[in-house]
């Protein structure tokens, strides 16, 4: 009977070691990884948020910036304003109360120095023999000496090859480009707006990614809680395993006779005891399978977390770039701003205009009508702008696009749409397409149908010679037609209506919702 005690403690000191083993074994992997995962969460939340400031503070800045670029713009054109308003206010009388409308800076130069070209008074050339008493009234282009730049109708003579041009052709030219300068200043406080609207979406936008990522963040998170959830309950699985061999030994000792009691007790105990052969190799391939099962489930969360990474890298990538042509539109526009209106003189007799920016068919018979908008397009950059239809005739066509000059003035602003040379590029409210090169898409349906309130947006491009329509809010309705330059005939914006009291809005600049 002492023997079969002496092996029974055997065998449950030998078991108790093996469960201490295991949970210290467990406990002591599941702190390493513990560690290493929180090491690895914090290096990754770190990098995230050092992304989000950085672009943050450079989207910020280039905004800022552009900002201050069109108010310093603004405030240097407002001070000589400023001042010649209150010069004219000193000098008014008290009886004049009315005052006229403010002007440009540069109109009331050329305003200002047009009459003094009139009356300027040439020195005279002091070089001698012939030249003596003759006037300074030539510029000298071809050189680099500001004593050489001026010279009288005998220098001109004594230098044929040079190329020379009257000081006053020259002043009355570089007036006329200042004119034209003024005609196409844009209005910085619409610029200001826009570049607020464009900063506050970007900002959205960004949100909307720091969102993303703190869910991805905590699914990270909810992983590595479920894994350590199921590693607790292994090491519990053990613990109770432990607390039933602990209780079977006391019934072994506490049998009292009971021999049938002893058997069970026995019985079971042998359960948890390995064979003797492959007591060491279980043990041992138990811990390897603890293991292995740690180091899978690390492995994936470091999958997940370079996954994750490599999404918000690539959020990051497509974010900087939306940015950069938000801010790379908005210097465009700033800087190579035309403005855009309908003309007066460039019309069919039969159109109204409502305003600069409105025109409207009038008569009382239907009849094809041009209306042209100045000036003309240019022939080295890109432009963008809409048109709104304001009315509509139940009947339901006009069109709109570009068109050469020349060409539809010469036809006194009617539309030959059967015959190319039309001189017209435009879609129609009836999905028709009008080339005035191409055949294959000239009085043809391949566009999109639009009617009244429809927004038609007009992307031209000169260097890849085409014009692309779409129309806004309906990404999938969009047409493109090839163009053709043709020297001494500009393209220009323009309308064509058929029906009476139809009316269309020209929209400078155009950008989503300023329509509305």
């Amino acid at each position: 009977m002492i023997w079969h005690q002496q092996k029974i403690i055997y065998i449950y000191l030998k078991l108790v070691n093996q469960q201490i083993s295991r949970l210290y074994f467990v406990k002591i992997k599941s702190i390493c990884f513990a560690v290493k995962i929180k090491k690895l969460a914090k290096k990754k939340e770190l990098k995230r948020k050092s992304y989000r400031i950085a672009l943050q503070k450079n989207m910020e800045g280039e905004f800022t910036k552009l900002k201050a670029e069109l108010v310093e713009g603004e405030t240097q054109e407002q001070a000589p304003q400023q001042n010649g308003n209150a010069n004219a206010n000193a000098n008014a009388s008290p009886s004049e109360g009315k005052t006229e409308p403010t002007q440009s800076p540069i109109k009331q130069k050329v305003k200002q120095i047009a009459p003094q070209i009139q009356k300027i008074k040439y020195p005279v050339c002091q070089k001698g023999n012939f030249h003596e008493g003759e006037l300074l009234n030539y510029v000298y282009l071809n050189t680099t000496n500001k004593e050489d730049v001026l010279g009288c109708a005998v220098c001109q003579e004594e230098n044929k090859k040079g190329q020379w041009k009257p000081l006053k052709v020259l002043l009355h030219q570089a007036l006329e480009n200042s004119a034209k300068q003024a005609k196409s200043e844009f209005n910085c406080d619409e610029l200001l707006i826009y570049l607020d609207e464009q900063q506050k979406l970007a900002e959205k936008e960004l949100n909307q990614i720091y969102e993303s990522f703190n869910e991805k963040i905590l699914s990270i998170k909810t992983s590595i809680l479920s894994f350590f959830d199921k590693m607790k309950d292994q090491v519990l699985s053990h613990t109770s395993a432990t607390t039933e061999i602990n209780n079977l030994f006391d019934n072994v000792y506490e049998f009292n006779g009971d021999v049938d009691k002893l058997k069970s007790s026995v019985s079971r105990l042998v359960n948890f005891i390995p064979q003797e052969d492959d007591e060491e190799g279980e043990a041992e391939l138990e811990q390897k399978t603890i293991k292995i099962n740690i180091e899978n489930q690390y492995q994936e969360i470091q999958r997940t977390l370079e996954k994750g990474n490599k999404e918000i890298e690539t959020l990051l990538e497509t974010q900087k770039k939306s940015l950069s042509e938000q801010i790379l539109q908005a210097n465009i526009i700033y800087k190579n701003n035309i403005k855009f209106w309908f003309s007066n003189t460039y019309k069919h007799a039969q159109i109204t205009l409502v305003s600069k920016n409105i025109v409207k068919s009038n008569g009382s018979n239907p009849s094809y009508r041009f209306a042209i908008m100045e000036p003309a397009l240019p022939k080295n950059k890109q432009c963008k702008f809409a048109f709104k239809i304001k009315q509509g005739s139940t009947n339901n066509w006009l069109a709109v696009g570009i068109c050469h000059k020349n060409t539809i003035v010469s036809k006194n602003y009617g539309f030959q749409f059967s015959n190319l040379g039309h001189g017209a590029y435009m879609i129609s409210s009836n999905a028709g397409t009008w080339s005035t090169s191409q055949s294959a898409f000239n009085n043809v349906v391949k566009a999109f149908s639009f009617a009244k309130n429809d927004v038609v947006i007009v992307d031209y491009d000169p260097i890849g010679k085409t014009v692309k329509f779409s129309k806004e809010k309906k990404p999938d309705s969009t047409y493109k037609l090839d163009i053709t330059h043709i020297d001494n005939d500009p393209l220009h914006a323009c309308v064509l209506f058929y029906y009476v009291n139809d009316e269309i809005e020209f929209i400078q600049n155009y950008r989503p919702n300023a329509a509305n």
